[in-house]
């Protein structure tokens, strides 16, 4: 039976300090101080072929304004300008309570890939609005508005939504409820639907 020797457990421990600290360096050079991962906005089963699956048109754009979380302004490869309203969710409004901050999530991340995106969407609603999925390199930006608790499912229009994207959205609020994330951290937040009834002028 081999004798234990305290300078091999010297060794042992002196190896397993000194690997630990290479880890903790390398961490170090890769996000910096201070700094955290980059914010993954793909959301599980994300695929851009549900578009044509579905009956949806794509088109690519740049986008020119976000005036609150569930509303942007893109300028099309063509030249042309249009409006586009994120299907299957209600952002809180400007003058609501975390309205402002639903508008600065969806902008951080539209400014992640260079305001670059893709609409995929069926039609236009009765007010000349593009209504679709906003994407960023296929990152479903609708979908993080409600997961980051920026934004409901819009009840009245799931049925219009990917079929896929049903479950998924939903599932994603009552996380976001869970967690307190966003607007959720009031524990009774006023939904803008209710709020727009209730306020019509400022509609």
């Amino acid at each position: 039976m081999q004798k234990f020797k305290p300078d091999n457990f010297k060794r042992s421990v002196y190896l397993a300090v000194g690997v630990f600290a290479v880890v903790v360096a390398l961490i170090k050079g890769v996000y910096g101080p201070g700094e955290t991962q980059t914010i993954e906005l793909n959301r599980p089963g994300e695929q851009v072929q549900q578009v044509d699956k579905e009956g949806f048109k794509l088109i690519h754009a740049t986008v020119t304004r976000v005036p609150d979380g569930d509303t942007v302004y893109i300028k099309t490869s063509n030249g042309r300008e249009e409006r586009v309203r994120l299907l299957g969710i209600d952002a809180p409004e400007g003058k609501m309570p975390y309205g402002n901050k639903s508008r600065d999530n969806l902008y951080r991340m539209l400014k992640m890939n260079g305001f670059k995106a893709e609409v995929a969407y069926r039609e236009k609603d009765q007010y000349g609005r593009l209504v679709g999925k906003l994407m960023t390199d296929g990152n479903d930006l609708n979908y993080a508005q409600v997961r980051d608790g920026y934004a409901w499912v819009y009840t009245p229009y799931v049925k219009d939504m990917m079929s896929s994207d049903r479950m998924v959205y939903r599932d994603a609020e009552s996380a976001a409820r869970r967690e307190k994330l966003g607007l959720w951290q009031d524990p009774n937040p006023e939904r803008p639907w209710e709020w727009r009834r209730a306020h019509p002028r400022a509609n």
